[in-house]
C-alpha cells in the first residue's frame, strides 16, 4: 500500500467525485482517499454509495462527514487530524492526482529528511464547460517559484508575492499537522483555507519541485473565494483586525525560531509582506471593479496540450473526463 492519503473535501458534487474516485481505480492509486463531505439530504447520501462502492477495490476510501456550517479550515483540520499515514496531500473534486508521481515523491521523501514536502508539476485544464465530463480541449502549466531554498523568511516572501496553493504538493503528515494547528481563528475565507496555511508551510521546510506530472486541475467554472468576495470585503470584516493580528504574531515567531533572528526583525518582515500581500489584492480587484479590466484568462498552450497527450498518464485522464460510468460500475 502506498502510504499516502489525498484529502477531497467536497460539497454537492457527487459527478466530480465518483469522476475522481473512478480514476484512481483506474490508475491503480493503493494509498487512501478520505471524503471530507458536507452535502446533505440525497446528495450526501449519494457520496456514501460511493465511498462504499470504490472503498471494496485496490485503495482505501474513507469518508468524514460535516455539517454545511462548517467553515472550510475547520473541515481541513478535522480531516488531516484523522490522516492514518506518514504522507498526505489534497486534491479538489475536480483534479486528479496522479499516482505515479506520489510515489515518486515519497520514493524522495523518505530518502531526504531535510524537505518537508514535494511539488510537481500541474497542469490546468479545461473542457469549455462547467461539467466534469467533456474533451479535454486546453491546458496551461502552473508555473510555481523555488522553495527549495535555505531560509524561511525567503520561503515566506516567495510564497506571498505569487501566493499559488503549494497544498497540491506531497507532504509529511505532520507538517500539515503543525501547519493546521497554527492557523488563528476567527475564520476568514482565503487566508483560513489557503493563505496561512500555506504560507506555514513553506515556512516550515524546503519543498522540492520534482519534474513529474502530478496534477490535473480542472478549471471550467472554477475561481473560488475570488467570485464571492473581494480583498476590500474580507479586510472589513469584524474578524480582520485580530486575525491578522495573530497570524502575524505567530508565523514570526515560527520564523525567528527557524532562521535564528530577533523577533522583532521577523515581526517587521511578517507585518511587511501580510501588507503587501493584501495591498497586491486590492490593486486588482479594484482594477478589475471599477475600470473594466477583465480578469486575466489562462492562454492555451498548445505544447502544453501535447505534451500532456504524449505522457503516459493521458489515456487514463481522458477517459475519466470523456465518459460517466453507469450506476454499479
Amino acid at each position: 500500500m502506498l502510504p499516502i492519503t489525498i484529502l477531497i473535501p467536497t460539497m454537492n458534487r457527487p459527478d466530480y467525485l465518483q469522476r475522481a474516485l473512478t480514476y484512481y481505480r483506474d490508475a491503480g492509486f493503493s494509498g487512501c482517499v478520505l471524503i471530507g463531505d458536507s452535502s446533505e439530504g440525497d446528495v450526501a447520501a449519494r457520496v456514501r454509495e460511493l465511498a462504499d462502492r470504490f472503498g471494496q477495490g485496490a485503495y482505501q476510501v474513507r469518508l468524514l462527514q460535516y455539517p454545511a456550517s462548517m467553515a472550510l479550515v475547520d473541515v481541513w483540520r478535522s480531516m488531516i487530524a484523522e490522516v492514518k499515514t506518514p504522507y498526505v496531500t489534497y486534491a479538489g473534486d475536480d483534479d486528479l492526482q496522479i499516482p505515479v508521481s506520489l510515489q515518486g515523491a515519497v520514493d524522495f521523501l523518505e530518502n531526504n529528511q531535510d524537505y518537508v514536502a514535494v511539488k510537481c508539476e500541474m497542469l490546468e485544464v479545461w473542457t469549455g464547460q462547467a461539467a466534469p465530463y467533456g474533451e479535454i480541449i486546453g491546458g496551461f502549466r502552473t508555473r510555481f517559484p523555488n522553495y527549495d531554498i535555505g531560509t524561511a523568511r525567503q520561503r515566506f516572501v516567495t510564497y506571498a508575492q505569487m501566493a499559488l496553493s503549494v497544498q497540491y504538493g506531497v507532504y509529511r503528515t505532520d507538517v500539515w499537522r503543525t501547519a493546521y494547528n497554527l492557523i488563528p481563528t476567527p475564520y476568514l475565507p482565503y487566508f483560513g483555507e489557503e493563505f496561512f496555511p500555506c504560507a506555514i508551510c513553506v515556512v516550515l521546510g524546503k519543498i522540492k519541485s520534482l519534474p513529474y506530472l502530478g496534477t490535473i486541475q480542472q478549471v471550467d467554472g472554477s475561481g473560488g473565494v475570488w467570485k464571492r468576495h473581494t480583498m476590500f470585503d474580507l479586510i472589513r470584516a469584524p474578524e480582520w483586525p485580530e486575525l491578522a493580528r495573530l497570524f502575524q504574531t505567530r508565523i514570526a515567531a515560527l520564523i525567528a525560531q527557524l532562521d535564528r533572528i530577533a523577533l522583532v526583525h521577523a515581526e517587521a518582515l511578517t507585518e511587511q509582506i501580510l501588507w503587501w500581500h493584501v495591498n497586491m489584492f486590492m490593486q486588482h480587484h479594484y482594477k478589475t471593479k471599477f475600470e473594466q479590466q477583465k480578469a486575466e484568462d489562462r492562454q492555451n498552450e498548445q505544447d502544453v496540450l501535447a505534451q500532456l497527450k504524449r505522457s503516459h498518464a493521458f489515456p487514463l485522464i481522458e477517459a475519466a473526463f470523456r465518459r460517466p460510468l453507469p450506476d454499479g460500475q
